[in-house]
């Protein structure tokens, strides 16, 4: 098991989903195939200076190889033990052919709404502590110590969804707005659809919004 230095401190804002924050490259020895039936992956919030609940932040964890989803938990179902947060998550076909490498990528789905207080003072790490495997003879393993397994301790930084996206709203007055001028109204009757303002609002970044 080696840790990807390609994620690290990977920007997670609020209501994003399936941020991959952690990656490793499990490798199969030339002995066998090998089927992962487990991850067990921790949450350490030592030096947080916001909230030091997990669900504050995260709502679920999920566990890829390539591009396929192999596993999934609920932040609620995570065991709390000091600062850290701990979950066995179970895989499916999650199958690695003997003498090759499978990239396995940890993902977060954000909570919908992060408190700025939480988000300014945030000093959550991710980690690996361990694998379940079985190999093709049947025997079934857990690894706690290969490669670099634990102490990956992967920083993430939970941002606002605007940082996260990159995203800006831009509000401007269109060319077709009417000119400054005095509004003819009925004395006896309604008027109605007077237009007394056009203006243009742009998107600027890299996701959608909704307006409400």
């Amino acid at each position: 098991v080696d840790e990807l230095s390609t994620y690290n401190n990977e920007e997670v804002g609020e209501g994003e989903e399936d941020v991959a924050v952690l990656g490793m490259d499990v490798e199969a020895d030339q002995d066998g195939d090998i089927m992962l039936q487990s991850v067990k992956v921790s949450f350490d919030s030592t030096g947080n200076t916001g909230s030091d609940n997990l669900d504050d932040y995260i709502e679920s964890v999920s566990v890829w190889m390539g591009d396929e989803m192999i596993g999934e938990a609920d932040v609620e179902d995570f065991n709390e033990n000091g600062n850290v947060f701990s979950k066995t998550i179970s895989l499916d076909d999650a199958i690695i052919r003997a003498d090759e490498t499978e990239e396995v990528l940890v993902a977060v789905t954000a909570a919908n709404t992060l408190d700025s207080s939480d988000i300014s003072g945030d000093s959550w790490t991710v980690d690996v502590d361990s694998v379940r495997f079985e190999d093709g003879s049947g025997v079934v393993s857990t690894d706690d110590s290969t490669g670099d397994m634990p102490g990956m301790d992967v920083a993430m930084d939970f941002v606002s969804f605007a940082d996260s996206a990159d995203t800006e709203l831009v509000v401007t007055t269109d060319s077709d707005s009417p000119e400054a001028g005095i509004v003819m109204v009925s004395e006896t009757d309604s008027t109605d659809d007077l237009t007394l303002l056009r203006g243009k609002i742009k998107i600027e970044g890299t996701s959608d919004v909704v307006v409400d």
